[in-house]
């Protein structure tokens, strides 16, 4: 990535806000399953899963 005037820190730096924003959208699909119900995580919705 030098040639391109990137920093070898920069492009990690970038990799971790890209994977860190990935996680943090996808955490909010998360659900467990509690007695017969599936619940999200963040928001304790009591959810139905789509085949």
């Amino acid at each position: 990535m030098e040639r391109n005037d990137f920093s070898i820190n920069d492009e990690r730096r970038l990799h971790d806000s890209i994977k860190q924003t990935l996680l943090c959208r996808l955490f909010t699909q998360v659900a467990h399953k509690q007695g017969g119900n599936y619940v999200t995580a963040k928001d304790d919705q009591v959810v139905t899963l789509h085949p």
